[in-house]
């Protein structure tokens, strides 16, 4: 009788610490290169535009190891802007993915830019619907662009917590 009561405590003891990891959250943070594939521009009856963009995104840790180092994003975007040419806003989608082929999703967005902590563009995005080695992955974070090119290449920053599932 004993060993019946028992089983359920060494069930309920081997699954707590596996809920207690797929719970945890960790930061990590990474740098990225943005090369421009395309990009069509729509003028709007008030003098405004759409930029929709194409583009290639490569991202790099200082960690080997980690699963975030060595990801291409294939991504596209949209930015409307003003008459005078500042961001009203943006938003678009990317497909990271790495060399063997493991990937998730991922949505990304404007908030602010052109300010003295922000001197160029900085957002917010989300990781989700991670397959392969990504599988059980969401994420969210920050992404801060430090570098533009006469090109339209870019080199950023991202912040972000990662969780697996």
């Amino acid at each position: 009788m004993s060993l019946r009561f028992s089983f359920p405590f060494f069930l309920v003891a081997l699954l707590i610490p596996t809920a207690a990891k797929a719970q945890e959250a960790v930061a990590h943070g990474d740098q990225y290169s943005v090369i421009p594939v395309s990009q069509d521009t729509v003028m709007e009856t008030d003098g405004g535009m759409t930029l929709r963009s194409v583009f290639r995104l490569s991202q790099f840790t200082d960690d080997p190891n980690s699963p975030f180092n060595h990801l291409i994003g294939y991504c596209s975007g949209s930015v409307v802007l003003e008459n005078d040419e500042s961001a009203v806003g943006a938003a678009g989608a990317c497909h990271m993915v790495d060399s063997a082929g493991s990937g998730y999703w991922q949505w990304w967005q404007l908030d602010e830019g052109e300010k003295e902590e922000c001197p160029f563009w900085c957002g917010t995005y989300g990781d989700y619907n991670g397959y392969g080695k990504f599988e059980g992955y969401t994420g969210k974070g920050t992404w801060e662009i430090v570098a533009v090119f006469a090109d339209g290449s870019e080199i950023g920053r991202h912040r972000r917590t990662v969780e697996w599932k």
